[in-house]
């Protein structure tokens, strides 16, 4: 799973146990971080994914196979061992691939400035300037402290 941005074996032996009941998925992470550090159980779960990762694995689970229950059901519906393999098998992959595109397309855009940072810098720039050239500021210099309608003693 380390593709998937969880590499550790708490996060894996999770999501297998969310196999069994996808609820169990929470409390297999509960117990295994709870003695893996020396923080809380939230502080060891928040130093193991980073918020790309954390995407990753909520999709990942959200998307895989369905409890045993279900995959009963699935193979009395469909009546067919074969297709019920190809049925869970194809709940699983697609799941990895989900999982894969949302790490490393996240971290791929993680790791560059967002386009609307750069859209602030921008307008921080262009308002700094029309501010500064204002007839409001006393004679375009120095600080906004130096305006003549915002400096004190002139209300």
């Amino acid at each position: 799973f380390a593709p998937l941005g969880w590499g550790d074996w708490q996060a894996a032996v999770a999501s297998i146990t969310g196999l069994v009941a996808k609820e169990n998925i929470v409390g297999t992470l509960g117990i295994l971080y709870k003695n893996a550090g020396d923080g809380t159980v939230w502080g060891n779960i928040g130093e193991a994914f980073t918020h790309v990762s954390g995407y990753s694995f909520l999709a990942f689970n959200l998307l895989c196979a369905p409890c045993f229950a279900a995959m009963g059901a699935i193979k009395r519906e469909m009546n067919n061992a074969k297709w019920t393999a190809f049925a869970i098998a194809y709940q699983c992959v697609f799941a990895y691939l989900v999982g894969f595109c949302i790490y490393q397309i996240g971290t791929f855009f993680a790791s560059r400035p967002i386009p609307a940072a750069r859209r602030a810098r921008r307008w921080r720039r262009r308002w700094s300037s029309y501010w500064r050239s204002g007839p409001w500021y006393s004679q375009g210099i120095g600080d906004r402290a130096r305006c003549r309608y915002l400096r004190p003693g002139k209300w």
